[in-house]
């Protein structure tokens, strides 16, 4: 059967049809190109697919370009650079927040977290190989200056479209059907990322940047009073600690330590037996337990603020109301300073810090041991430069431990900064069954092999076993620490300092934290249950359980607790 042809002057029409409808699909893809820019919130949470739609400023922008059109005036190259700077910056700007949101479980704020840039180099540099952060480097520079060459090139489609016919048309009609369905559209749905089916304008979420920026010197001065306010309190309050009896406090902060491995289920599948035997081997050994939850001013990092707010007890969640903290000097009226007055010799030991750290000096410590001071010469596991067993053994030879005949020593009061347990939990330390084998220097750890997981920040949502991984090595190495170690009526306190990422906690609303009280002098114990704790190693969660305390309340409840008097 013989195909019939298809007259010349078809394939003319459509092969006309197809030349003059080029320049519209260009139009298009350059249209939802700069909406891809504006709109795109990666690395953070987000519907799939949905940022080609027509993002507000780039509705702004194109009318501009058209109305500037139809009176004669093209847009010169030193103006449409201006735009690409500006474009660009906004993509910068929609990639940290996301980034900020996926990690932190907060808003992105610009004057809060430049600052804290040189610190995420620091970390990166400890965590990632040099090529590997040299060759992530290069592509983003890279991938920067090949937004702004296809910024550059959109703008130029757009502007050639929109002094024709059909592009003004199409773009006015998709503009009245978006503001036309606008009411259809839920306003439950995503509001921060679209209005209607408009994207979100990056405007209002800038002039708020700007308008803390302006305000900050009022944040600054509502800080400090409220500095004031806390330390009048506490100057107030019965302070004495000789319900204490004189017994050692050591206070341990374990990195990361969330309230996640109870929250998710696979989580606490892991963590409920490990609990659940070091409150059983302790309970054999005289030991009593009790535990709650506290809620943590951070979340995902920043463990400094968690320290800060703990020994003042002065809420600091963010850099400048630490900076706030650090310049009031705070030191009349901190932990440390009250155990001291007690008649205790304070300690602070900071295993990650290679250099003198403003924290300890305000904190009022007698002693502080940075990573310098312990005489460490195994390897490093990424981040943690040293194995948290290490330094509970180091500090327990040097400070804590009485060898025979040796003169009585006053009680201590030790807070310490654990650190196997920070992420990305790629590298972590075996636990060394014998501790006699950790004295000299830790260089046993140079013939151990590390335990590894193929974790790095690109897939740090994969985790989460690594992650519980470090949690249970620190319950470890503190269940044989306390049972081995720890002589007499010592009361020992260990706590998270935050969350984990939040890709690890499935972006869990909750910062709260674990907090573990422990003592063969049942007594001590018995008062935190008074306060609401729980016997054993499980915090009470879940209905009936009261609200997680915020982190800046234990020095009070602490001092009231132990204290009979001024």
């Amino acid at each position: 059967m013989a195909v019939p042809e298809v007259p010349t002057s078809v394939w003319s029409r459509l092969a006309v049809a197809a030349r003059a409808g080029l320049p519209l699909l260009w139009f298009l893809v350059a249209w939802g190109f700069l909406d891809t820019l504006f709109n795109l919130r990666y690395p953070g949470d987000e519907p799939t697919f949905w940022y080609p739609l027509p993002a507000i400023d780039v509705v702004v922008l194109l009318a501009f370009i058209l109305v500037a059109r139809r009176r004669g005036h093209a847009l010169t190259d030193a103006g449409r650079l201006a735009i690409v700077v500006l474009i660009v910056a906004a993509r910068i700007f929609r990639s940290a927040e996301g980034l900020v949101e996926r990690h932190f479980h907060r808003p992105l704020n610009l004057y809060l977290d430049v600052p804290l840039v040189p610190g995420l180099v620091g970390l990166l540099r400890l965590t990632v190989s040099p090529a590997r952060l040299i060759f992530w480097a290069l592509l983003i520079a890279i991938a920067i200056i090949a937004v702004a060459a296809l910024t550059w090139q959109a703008l130029r489609v757009v502007e050639r479209a929109l002094a024709g016919r059909a592009a003004p048309r199409l773009f006015a009609a998709t503009v009245i059907v978006c503001a036309a369905l606008w009411p259809l559209w839920s306003p439950r749905h995503d509001p921060h990322l679209h209005h209607g089916l408009f994207g979100a304008s990056v405007v209002p979420r800038l002039a708020r940047e700007v308008s803390f920026l302006r305000h900050a010197q009022d944040y600054r001065r509502d800080k400090g009073e409220a500095i004031a306010r806390v330390q009048a309190e506490l100057g107030a309050a019965p302070h004495g600690l000789d319900l204490l009896r004189g017994a050692d406090v050591l206070l341990i902060l374990v990195e990361s330590y969330g309230e996640t491995v109870f929250d998710k289920p696979e989580y606490a599948r892991r963590i409920a037996p490990v609990l659940a035997s070091f409150e059983r081997d302790l309970g054999s050994r005289g030991f009593t337990t009790a535990s709650s939850l506290l809620a943590s001013p951070t979340y995902g990092g920043r463990s400094w603020l968690a320290h800060a707010t703990l020994f003042t007890g002065v809420r600091t969640e963010d850099g400048l109301a630490y900076t706030v903290l650090l310049a009031a000097n705070p030191a009349p009226h901190t932990m440390a300073s009250f155990f001291e007055r007690a008649g205790y010799r304070t300690v602070l030991v900071l295993p990650a810090m290679t250099s003198h750290f403003p924290e300890g000096e305000v904190a009022g410590f007698q002693r502080m041991y940075y990573g310098m001071d312990l005489d460490y010469h195994g390897p490093s596991y990424k981040w943690a430069n040293m194995p948290d067993q290490y330094v509970l053994d180091f500090i327990d030879r040097r400070e804590i431990a009485r060898p025979a005949g040796a003169a009585p020593r006053p009680p201590l009061f030790v807070q310490y900064a654990l650190v196997s347990s920070h992420s990305p939990w790629s590298l972590q330390p075996p636990v060394v069954p014998d501790w006699d084998r950790l004295t000299d220097g830790g260089r046993i750890y140079n013939s151990l092999e590390p335990v590894r997981y193929p974790i790095t920040w690109s897939n740090l949502q994969d985790g989460g076993e690594a992650y519980v991984s470090s949690v249970i090595y620190d319950l470890e190495v503190l269940r044989r620490y306390i049972g081995e170690r720890v002589a007499g009526g010592a009361l020992v306190i260990f706590l998270g300092d935050h969350q984990p990422s939040a890709e690890v906690t499935g972006d869990s609303p909750s910062y709260g934290v674990p907090i573990h009280v422990v003592s063969r002098d049942a007594g001590l114990v018995d008062r935190f249950v008074g306060a609401g704790y729980a016997r054993g190693m499980w915090p009470r969660r879940g209905a009936g359980a009261a609200t997680p305390m915020p982190m800046e309340r234990f020095l009070p409840s602490f001092l009231r607790l132990f204290s009979t008097g001024p």
